[in-house]
């Protein structure tokens, strides 16, 4: 069996506080310039134990799914996560007849902090060709008003919590009066907490929450840059964008970081595209799997504080030649919250206003 697409290792890049990518599944195992599906079990995601026991710092979730359809009803795609998270799911039923018939994204939420799977399960006689299957991959690093909210709701997994605070986030929601010395929550700080929460500017943030209260409302550009790079077998860059990025007198960072937001390769053309963040290759995309009918990009969430490059190099099978490649990138400012979130500022002393990280450590964000 063939190792999965997205590991533990694929999770530990995860550094900016949410980040957001597509992982395509062509060639699968196809060879040349073709694509096929083999018999029997193919993972796609085998999440398991990335974060510390008891005491989690990162949530992964599934954050879209798209796959052909093999219209006898004899390709599965099934997924399984947490189970304190999803009472009564082992496995979901995924009959791939039910698939969209344009290969469009379908968005889904399926997320843990221990295990994620998901994997295609061909129970046809013989490999089957054409086969394409792309997923979104969603990491989150959780605050803790996260976690102090998943305990509330009984996710204890078992021996222990498995929502435990760190010493750091113990430590800031003392300094906030949410917590007494013992560790316990305050009549007056829960009231202060439930208040806060009430008004949405803390608790389980949504992504969409993050994306347009903490990042969006920042931006200064969101420009759709439209390239046509010729591609031979090396990779080459063919798009950059660099952070710019200060200490400030108060002990925070100023200036502009770049996020990759979308991503478009029309026509489907057989070119890999590997996307660098801060000089580390994160993820290579094919554009044989961008085989939507509607053409709509792909959605992603990659912040930098260095460097974003995308490269292109022909791909498997495929001629060397020009193609075409949407890219969108927002520009960002940088804000003493977001620089706590990013770990670019890792002690509350290093502010002049300490309690910026208290709360941004709480998941407060005011």
């Amino acid at each position: 069996m063939a190792d999965a697409i997205f590991q533990v290792a694929q999770a530990q890049q995860a550094k900016y506080l949410m980040e957001e990518s597509v992982w395509t599944g062509w060639p699968f195992a196809g060879t040349g310039n073709a694509s096929s599906l083999s018999t029997g079990t193919t993972p796609l995601i085998n999440l398991k134990d990335w974060n510390v026991k008891g005491s989690p710092t990162w949530r992964a979730e599934v954050s879209m799914i798209q796959t052909s359809r093999d219209t006898a009803g004899t390709t599965f795609l099934t997924y399984s996560a947490d189970s304190a998270d999803n009472p009564g799911l082992t496995s979901a039923p995924g009959n791939t007849a039910a698939a969209h018939t344009r290969f469009l994204q379908e968005p889904a939420k399926v997320a843990g902090v221990y295990n994620v799977q998901a994997q295609l399960v061909n129970n046809n006689a013989s490999a089957t060709a054409n086969w394409q299957t792309n997923f979104g991959m969603r990491l989150r690093r959780l605050t803790a008003i996260d976690k102090l909210l998943a305990q509330r709701d009984g996710l204890s997994g078992g021996a222990g919590q498995w929502y435990a605070l760190t010493a750091a986030e113990l430590t800031a929601l003392q300094n906030l009066n949410v917590l007494d010395a013992s560790g316990d929550v305050t009549m007056s700080g829960l009231d202060a907490l439930k208040s806060i929460v009430d008004a949405g500017y803390g608790g389980p943030n949504s992504a969409e929450w993050l994306r347009e209260n903490l990042f969006r409302g920042r931006a200064y550009q969101e420009t759709p840059d439209w390239f046509y790079p010729s591609t031979t077998s090396s990779s080459a860059n063919f798009a950059g964008y660099t952070a710019d990025l200060r200490r400030t007198a108060t002990g925070g960072f100023a200036g502009r970081f770049p996020i990759l937001i979308r991503l478009g390769i029309p026509g489907a053309s057989n070119v890999a595209v590997p996307i660098s963040r801060d000089n580390s290759t994160y993820v290579t995309v094919q554009g044989m799997g961008f085989q939507q009918v509607d053409d709509s990009d792909w959605h992603f969430w990659l912040p930098a504080i260095d460097t974003l490059q995308l490269n292109a190099k022909t791909g498997q099978g495929g001629t060397d030649g020009s193609y075409g490649i949407r890219v969108q990138v927002a520009q960002c400012s940088m804000s003493d919250t977001l620089a706590v979130l990013f770990g670019l500022v890792k002690d509350r002393t290093e502010l002049s206003d300490p309690y910026v990280f208290d709360k941004a450590i709480a998941g407060l964000f005011i």
